[in-house]
């Protein structure tokens, strides 16, 4: 399922999701949120921008996988990116900046 958060996911809430990739671009969370969604990978966004059309790119979006689909999520995202589907202006979390 497709979801848009404006709070992150809490323990009581789905649990089983970790954050897994950040960007500041609004345009390229929602597209790694469908094309992770098309390959079978539930996703939610957590947008940190304090208002609903804020276009800053100095607010984050985080994207959340289920800990079962990390690996499946990595390998499809690592494939849009080298196929010059993502901007290379995210990064994954276990990443350092």
């Amino acid at each position: 399922s497709v979801t848009l958060v404006t709070e992150p996911p809490r323990d009581g809430d789905r649990a089983d999701l970790i954050e897994f990739y950040r960007t500041t671009d609004r345009l390229e969370a929602n597209l790694i949120r469908d094309y992770l969604t098309d390959r079978g990978v539930d996703c939610v966004v957590f947008d940190t921008a304090p208002y609903p059309f804020n276009v800053s790119d100095k607010y984050e979006r985080r994207v959340f996988v289920t800990a079962s689909t990390t690996a499946k999520a990595r390998t499809a995202l690592n494939e849009a990116l080298e196929a010059g589907m993502l901007s290379k202006a995210g990064r994954f979390v276990d990443e350092p900046k």
